[in-house]
């Protein structure tokens, strides 16, 4: 596995690994349309676009493609994380570790 900085060639990856990890996390705790509206917010590909613009998304790259990624801030000792996913088919193997 590779850690690297995303690139615009990586917005539907991204997106993917998004929408994998938010439906296996919140179904059954949210409304389907509720999971469809945070991931149209938050990871249509305009939105991650803009996260990429900001320079702070750090993807996990496996032999099949991206596995997993982080939008974080590093600020001092601490590092502020307003995103993390994994794709859910290779969850605990330590990739969110590898990330942070």
């Amino acid at each position: 596995m590779r850690v690297r900085s995303g690139r615009h060639d990586d917005l539907v990856s991204i997106g993917r690994v998004a929408e994998a990890g938010f439906c296996e996390t919140y179904t059954g705790l949210l409304k389907p349309e509720t999971i469809g509206r945070m991931l149209t917010a938050d990871y249509s590909p305009s939105a991650v676009a803009r996260r990429l613009l900001r320079g702070n998304l750090i993807v996990a790259e496996g032999e099949a493609g991206i596995v997993g990624f982080v939008d974080a801030v590093p600020g001092g000792d601490a590092l502020e994380v307003s995103a993390i996913a994994t794709d859910p088919s290779r969850r605990r193997r330590g990739i969110g570790r590898t990330l942070i």
